[in-house]
């Protein structure tokens, strides 16, 4: 197989890989080197050494990217259907944590998100005192009826998650669990997974850095 058709199906079956269109310029570049020598050894240009640096980073993202494991691995803090809004709101104060996964026992309910309080909020702001004592299931209607979740293996590439953000504009969080086929990728709350199998969370500001 040619080196730039082995590129081609490459970007093609994964749209977050982006150097692609650098490979083609060194493959073209190799191609003129080569093929346009006036004699032995007689080259017309060369390679800058920015340019075999880049390659070199290249074969390392392929060889061993990043992994989300190994970059976002925490430990998950999750809320119960049946915790109360003002608990989920007193972590958040305290611990600045912006997304919550939700569980009734071990069945993923959605996420619990800002957006979704400010919603929430915002239906109760006339009439009666706002009751903050609810259980957060009441609050999880509120929330996109959107895909704002996915859920990825520790050893999904960093550089896969943030595409999946640039994609999905109302994707909240990323859920890396233990022991999932990295080629599974579910989205939304059609799959799911105990609690206990959380390995990390990757948020929108977390990826917003990265390379993509």
């Amino acid at each position: 197989m040619a080196f730039r058709t082995a590129v081609d199906l490459f970007a093609k079956r994964h749209p977050w890989w982006t150097d692609a269109e650098a490979l083609r310029t060194f493959a073209a570049l190799r191609n003129f080197l080569v093929h346009e020598k006036t004699a032995p050894f007689a080259y017309p240009a060369v390679p800058s050494a920015a340019a075999v640096e880049e390659i070199e980073a290249i074969r390392a993202r392929l060889t061993d990217p990043p992994r989300a494991g190994e970059v976002f691995g925490r430990a998950v803090l999750t809320l119960s259907v049946h915790d109360t809004l003002f608990q989920a709101l007193a972590v958040m104060r305290e611990r600045g944590v912006p997304v919550f996964p939700v569980f009734e026992d071990d069945r993923f309910r959605g996420l619990l998100t800002e957006t979704g309080i400010t919603r929430w909020l915002a239906a109760h702001a006339e009439g009666e005192p706002i009751n903050l004592r609810i259980p957060v299931g009441d609050v999880l209607p509120r929330e996109r009826k959107r895909i704002t979740v996915r859920w990825a293996a520790q050893e999904t590439p960093t550089a896969e998650l943030a595409y999946w953000f640039r994609d999905n504009t109302f994707l909240e969080a990323v859920l890396l669990i233990e022991g999932a086929n990295p080629a599974q990728n579910a989205q939304g709350t059609q799959f799911s997974t105990p609690p206990s199998h959380l390995r990390g969370i990757v948020t929108r500001g977390d990826v917003a850095g990265l390379r993509a």
